[in-house]
């Protein structure tokens, strides 16, 4: 369900967010999140697409990009055709990828094809699959970043903070 409240992009309410935090932080949260979208339509947002299967994790995900300032989750999927159309439309400036995605398929097909069709957009890797392999075939096929799930997921903040900054 959408959050009417923000006029310029209505953000899905968060399950991990409403699940994490008592519901005044969360109500606080929201507030400045539509006070700042809605306050200065001339300030250059940094887009993110999301492209992961498991709605809660895109859920934190969305959340801990929309923690930073100047920034908005423009679209998400969770197979890699979806993810090519929803990049393809949107435009973002930066995808952060799973690479096990629904039905067996994988987030590598999302990295060949921004190789090929977008290679000015920044691709951050987040999986669980972080063998040695995996991730050298992810930055040979131009990831930016590959971070574990597990361990290094807060790092995503930073990467989208920095691509911010310039």
């Amino acid at each position: 369900m959408a959050d009417a409240r923000c006029q310029r992009y209505p953000t899905p309410r968060h399950k991990c967010a409403q699940q994490l935090r008592p519901a005044l932080i969360f109500n606080a949260w929201a507030f400045r999140h539509t006070r700042f979208m809605n306050s200065n339509p001339s300030i250059p947002a940094v887009k993110v697409f999301l492209v992961e299967d498991h709605a809660t994790i895109r859920d934190c995900i969305a959340e801990l990009v929309c923690s930073v300032a100047g920034t908005q989750v423009v679209g998400t999927a969770d197979e890699p055709d979806g993810a090519c159309a929803g990049i393809s439309l949107t435009q973002p400036d930066m995808v952060v990828v799973d690479l096990q995605l629904k039905s067996g398929t994988s987030g590598l097909a999302v990295l060949r094809w921004l190789r090929e069709h977008a290679p000015g957009i920044a691709a951050i890797v987040l999986s669980n699959s972080m063998y040695p392999q995996m991730k050298e075939a992810c930055l040979k096929l131009g990831a930016r970043l590959v971070l574990d799930k597990s361990s290094e997921a807060l790092q995503v903040r930073d990467a989208v903070r920095e691509l911010a900054r310039g």
